[in-house]
């Protein structure tokens, strides 16, 4: 039973090679979102703060059981603060 339990946390192992990705994936989505933002924010005369983590596949929205579900884990989101 715990060589079933180890597997998938083996360095090295698809699962964390497949986290990697996601993650890589997410920061890219995070640094063109923040690109956006700045373009059209540093314009105008509204001071600005931004702060921004990229949560890859540690938060999910569902389960990625399919196609819409998989693209609604695939966003940035952005909130105030006050």
């Amino acid at each position: 039973k715990i060589n079933e339990i180890a597997k998938p946390l083996k360095i090295g192992s698809s699962s964390m090679k497949k986290a990697a990705y996601q993650q890589s994936l997410s920061n890219k989505r995070l640094s063109v979102t923040l690109r956006y933002l700045n373009s059209k924010l540093s314009s105008s005369d509204v001071d600005f703060q931004i702060v921004a983590n990229a949560l890859g596949s540690k938060y999910k929205k569902n389960k990625d059981k399919t196609k819409k579900q998989q693209a609604a884990n695939r966003r940035v989101e952005i909130g105030t603060i006050s």
